[in-house]
């Protein structure tokens, strides 16, 4: 087998694909990129695109709680209180129940209550008593 040939033709490979990527990148035209090439699809987005991740659903919800919590506060309430159920409801999602507990119980600061909850720890009848200082 001839080694050298082969090397040398991965690095021309190689040089190609940089090439490519680098006109992608400066936003030049993709007429002569083969859009079956993998490193076409690189550059095509700004480095914030390239990098910007959905939210999670449990920080959706955490971010739900400490809404529904500033608003109570704004209101003059002392505390509120949260169901599962309730969250995913209004969040628009079913059958993410762990996610939503898991956001429930991050929320807690020292002294909220959980009303109640199974052995789990995980359901939609888990409830919580956030108290608003």
């Amino acid at each position: 087998m001839n080694y050298e040939k082969i090397i040398l033709e991965l690095l021309d490979r190689i040089k190609t694909l940089e090439e490519k990527v680098e006109k992608l990148e400066k936003g030049q035209s993709l007429s002569d990129v083969d859009p079956r090439d993998p490193a076409a699809h690189q550059g095509r987005f700004t480095n914030s695109q390239r990098f910007e991740r959905k939210v999670s659903l449990t920080q959706q919800a955490r971010d739900y709680i400490m809404a529904a919590k500033a608003t109570a506060k704004e209101e003059g309430d002392e505390s509120i209180t949260l169901l599962c159920n309730d969250i995913q409801i209004d969040l628009g999602v079913t059958n993410r129940t762990p996610c939503i507990c898991t956001a429930m119980y991050d929320c807690m600061e020292p002294g909220d209550e959980v009303i109640s909850a199974p052995p789990s720890g995980k359901s939609t009848t888990v409830k919580v008593k956030y108290y608003l200082k």
